[in-house]
């Protein structure tokens, strides 16, 4: 039983802050991102594939906390809260206040691709299959992403500028 501790523990250590960014990313406050980590955690520890490699398993856990974060959504019919400076606190650190809410402007589907491909650095193809949607859905969701940050920035309507 040690053994199984032991593991369990060295993966929160290698994936718990990735799960958390990418549940804030989702869920835009600390205590649902909390939430989906303990979820997400519990499934690796009691639903989990046998995986091939690291990789695989970092994946199904991106996966599984995409899918946790969108079943939250849908469970409770919430609508997305943001607290900025919860968000940026605990963000990467070239993740700045300004950038945090630049990206939060956006739709959930346009800030998960868009935090995946620039922010974690995965290819659209590997985003793709995190995501379990084609590339050219991945493609789509990037540029309309760029596209409506664009547009918001020139016309000055992320929050509170004019």
């Amino acid at each position: 039983m040690r053994d199984v501790k032991e593991d369990f523990s060295q993966k929160y250590d290698r994936y718990g802050s990735m799960i958390f960014k990418i549940a804030m990313t989702y869920m835009g406050n600390t205590a649902d991102a909390e939430d989906v980590m303990q979820e997400v955690f519990m499934r690796l520890l009691y639903k989990s594939p046998k995986f091939n490699d690291s990789e695989h398993e970092k994946r199904w856990l991106i996966r599984t906390a995409g899918n946790v974060c969108k079943d939250i959504l849908k469970r409770f019919d919430r609508r997305f809260s943001l607290d900025i400076e919860d968000v940026s606190r605990y963000l990467s650190v070239p993740f700045e206040y300004s950038n945090a809410e630049i990206l939060f402007s956006l739709k959930r589907e346009y800030r998960i691709v868009l935090y995946l491909r620039y922010y974690d650095n995965y290819s659209v193809e590997e985003i793709a299959d995190i995501l379990s949607i084609s590339v050219s859905a991945v493609k789509m969701r990037l540029k309309r992403g760029r596209d409506k940050l664009k547009l918001d920035i020139e016309k000055g309507e992320l929050y509170g500028q004019a």
